[in-house]
């Protein structure tokens, strides 16, 4: 499958996906209430923070290891099996630790010891999002992401149906269980898709303990640096959200939630392309294209995606009110202000992670861990100093700081590749300057708004064209632009749209040994 299809689904996937989470989250503020709404935040945090922590980023390693060999898809089956061992165990353990600790976590981190048998429910949900993301690995490496995103599609409708209909009769363990119960079914329908691409009963037992064990080492050593970013990160971040629920009671943790729904519309597309720039990337190189081609498409990647982004962000920011409002209900307007600064450092987040996997798909791992220091000491001590006098104001500006942090340090990491680094960075305080300070200027009325922020589109969004990008670049993207419009029109687009190789389809896959 095409760069360009793959792209196309994960991208559509994306949209519907968020297109749904946003829904739910509305649906749930609107139906369960500020509190439970938060113990719900709560118990999605903790399951995201236990698969982060447990994961041993065994997932990341086996996208990699599976992409960088699409000639020879003989020798990834070890790297499919250790995977699925490893992930297994990771989300049994994590299973085990959440229940463990449920009531600590409860009175300890955020203070109300009543949630304790809601945040249990976070056991059985980490241990399927393991299995399901040991499939996701795969088929990502694969290039296959069409598969994924039709099922996940499926099951993202069914979720929001049943839960909201759990929803609508006001009872949260109710919606909780019926979540277990939905991913748990897709863990397994995902399991069997695998096993139906895969030659299991060829393959296993042509497998030995040594090479399986092999493959595992090289998986766990591959994931370290994410494991350990996750092990500096997760906790700060999960600290200081129960900090924030201290402060302001388990309600505040629900307006947090608001926030996470609005940036993630304005991060859809950085995230639904992430797994296609890894797979890529690294079957790009395993086909042995030059290094200065793949670096240069690696740039222009990255300065579309921030382009983007930008571009999504004005105008979430420019419709906060009315999308909160519509979306959540007047109770929830207070978040508008802290939304719109936590939109800000989703632009951040999104074009930094960007630049990330571009590292990752280069196999230089150690920037994982670079950037997740950098985020972790810039987050703790600004949340540390703001949430307490500023609840949610101070946690978005804590995030903003530590954001744009990191997409500094990635552009300093990679001053070789991403020339005209002075640039980027102008345009990036540019940035921050206009859009964190946007309330103060947009005027009052739909009407008004609406023109303001056509307005800033066109002005901010030509001015990093022409900051972000050099001579040579804008002329590359604007062939390639005009090329697949003119295909698009006759009906033409075929192979691949990026200039990067395609990786092989995937079919039945033999043993072999991983270092062959």
């Amino acid at each position: 499958m095409s760069d360009l299809a793959n792209i196309g689904w994960m991208g559509g996937l994306a949209i519907y996906q968020r297109v749904i989470g946003t829904l739910g989250s509305a649906l749930f503020a609107r139906t369960l209430g500020a509190t439970d709404f938060g113990v719900l935040t709560i118990v999605n945090t903790t399951t995201s923070s236990a698969y982060g922590l447990f994961r041993l980023s065994v997932d990341a390693s086996l996208q990699v290891e599976v992409a960088s060999r699409p000639d020879r898809v003989q020798q990834t089956l070890p790297y499919v099996f250790a995977g699925m061992v490893l992930l297994g165990i990771a989300g049994a353990l994590a299973w085990m630790a959440v229940l463990m600790s449920a009531k600590w976590v409860a009175g300890s981190v955020y203070g109300s010891a009543p949630i304790a048998p809601m945040l249990q429910f976070a056991g059985p949900l980490v241990f399927a999002q393991c299995l399901c993301q040991f499939v996701y690995a795969v088929l990502a490496g694969a290039n296959r992401f069409d598969i994924y995103a039709r099922w996940t599609m499926a099951v993202s409708t069914i979720g929001l149906i049943t839960s909201g209909a759990a929803a609508w009769w006001g009872n949260l363990q109710l919606v909780l269980m019926v979540m277990v119960v939905t991913q748990m079914i897709n863990a397994v329908v995902l399991l069997r898709v695998l096993t139906v691409l895969i030659d299991w009963k060829a393959g296993i037992p042509s497998l030995s303990v040594s090479v399986v064990f092999a493959a595992a080492r090289t998986l766990l050593r591959t994931g370290l640096p994410y494991y350990a970013s996750g092990f500096v990160l997760i906790p700060v971040t999960y600290g200081l959200q129960g900090m924030l629920g201290q402060a302001g009671g388990i309600e505040a943790v629900g307006y947090q939630r608001i926030l996470i729904a609005m940036c993630s519309v304005v991060g859809f597309l950085p995230h639904s392309i992430a797994g296609v720039v890894v797979s890529s990337l690294a079957a790009a190189r395993g086909h042995g294209q030059p290094t200065d081609t793949i670096d240069r498409q690696a740039a222009i990647t990255l300065k579309l995606i921030w382009l983007a982004t930008v571009i999504v962000a004005i105008a979430v920011i420019a419709a906060m009110p009315w999308l909160i409002g519509l979306l959540f209900g007047a109770p929830y307007l207070p978040a508008t202000g802290p939304a719109r600064v936590a939109c800000v450092a989703a632009v951040f987040a999104s074009v930094g992670q960007v630049g990330i996997q571009d590292s990752v798909a280069a196999r230089r791992f150690g920037i994982v861990l670079k950037m997740a220091v950098v985020h972790a000491i810039v987050f703790l001590l600004l949340g540390v100093a703001l949430i307490p006098e500023n609840l949610l104001f101070g946690y978005a500006i804590a995030e903003l700081a530590a954001h744009g942090c990191v997409l500094v340090a990635v552009l300093v990491e990679q001053r070789a590749r991403y020339k005209g680094r002075r640039s980027a960075l102008a345009a990036c305080i540019v940035l921050t300057a206009l859009l964190a300070t946007s309330p103060l200027w947009f005027p009052s009325g739909a009407a008004a708004v609406a023109i303001s922020a056509l307005v800033l589109e066109v002005i901010l969004g030509g001015l990093l064209f022409f900051v972000l990008f050099s001579d040579a670049e804008r002329a590359v993207v604007l062939r390639r632009m005009s090329t697949i419009l003119r295909k698009r029109r006759t009906g033409r687009v075929k192979g691949n749209a990026t200039g990067l190789a395609d990786t092989t389809p995937l079919r039945r896959w033999p043993s072999g040994d991983p270092h062959a």
